[in-house]
């Protein structure tokens, strides 16, 4: 294991000790069930340790400033198509709302169309109806 396995894997290095020291006192019948790592610390005028410990925490700082970063544009991102759809959506039903009325209005200008033409011919009947005695007489 090199020092920052050793590191940065703290329990698996406190298990390989513990497994490699077990097996030489057993030699001599002496049993371990436990052993403890209290801390790594460096040497006097070494500081591998501390500056270890320093870029794991600056690691996970920098991945956390990263992870909040892309959150934010998650949710950035998601409002936006939202207020997207809000919009295709509210064109889409002022459109069918037009459409809707044209038709509507189409339909009121064919009944009125219908009513003028209906009032023409019985106009034209009854001018015929008053002119057609008149006719037979003459004949």
């Amino acid at each position: 294991m090199t020092l920052e396995e050793i590191f940065k894997g703290t329990m698996s290095f406190k298990e390989e000790v513990f497994e490699k020291v077990r097996l030489e006192l057993n030699q001599f019948g002496l049993l371990i069930y436990n052993a403890n790592v209290k801390q790594l610390i460096d040497v006097v005028g070494h500081e591998y340790f501390s500056y270890l410990g320093q870029k794991t925490r600056m690691e996970a700082a920098n991945q956390a400033k990263v992870d909040v970063a892309e959150a934010k544009m998650k949710g950035e991102i998601g409002s936006k198509l939202r207020e997207g759809q809000t919009l295709q959506n509210e064109a889409k039903i002022d459109a069918e709302t037009k459409i809707f009325s044209t038709k509507r209005e189409e339909i009121r200008v064919k009944a009125e169309v219908k009513i003028f033409e209906n009032e023409r011919e019985r106009r034209t009947w009854r001018r015929r109806m008053r002119s057609w005695p008149q006719r037979r007489r003459r004949g």
